[in-house]
């Protein structure tokens, strides 16, 4: 069996399910070819990508956000944040625009949650900013090597 990147060698069979093809690697300083925050897992992203819209689906955002269930809501941010990993920005934007439609199909503009989304994305949006440059590589999108 292959030896694959981030794995240890008992759990290279995950890649059976889950390839990693289609990753594009980034040249290292210190020439192993491969680094966590440099490399762009595109697999992985997707795979996360797909857990996102799955859970949009069979719970829609009232199941997600719902209080009775804070697991979902965890589980759901999780896997849209670990879709960075792939170092494309516009999954992040295709996630917002399903997002407001969804948001907006359900009704949920009528309740207090407005508010609550408001606020949540401002207050994201305002402690972002300032960590931008904290962010892994693949978060930034830029080379690590560029000063």
């Amino acid at each position: 069996m292959t030896c694959f990147l981030f794995l240890p060698a008992p759990l290279n069979a995950i890649n059976l399910l889950f390839p990693p093809t289609g990753s594009v690697i980034s040249s290292t300083t210190d020439g192993t070819g491969a680094s966590f925050g440099l490399t762009r897992l595109s697999a992985f992203a997707t795979t996360a990508g797909t857990v996102a819209n799955f859970m949009l689906v069979k719970y829609g955002l009232r199941g997600i956000f719902s209080a009775l269930h804070p697991g979902r809501i965890l589980l759901f941010l999780f896997m849209v944040s670990m879709t960075m990993l792939g170092g494309f920005r516009l999954t992040l934007i295709g996630f917002g625009e399903i997002f407001m439609i969804l948001f907006f199909l359900e009704g949920m503009y009528r309740t207090r949650m407005l508010l609550v989304f408001i606020i949540g994305g401002l207050l994201t949006a305002s402690l972002l900013v300032p960590f931008a440059d904290k962010l892994p590589f693949t978060f930034q999108r830029r080379s690590p090597f560029c000063h």
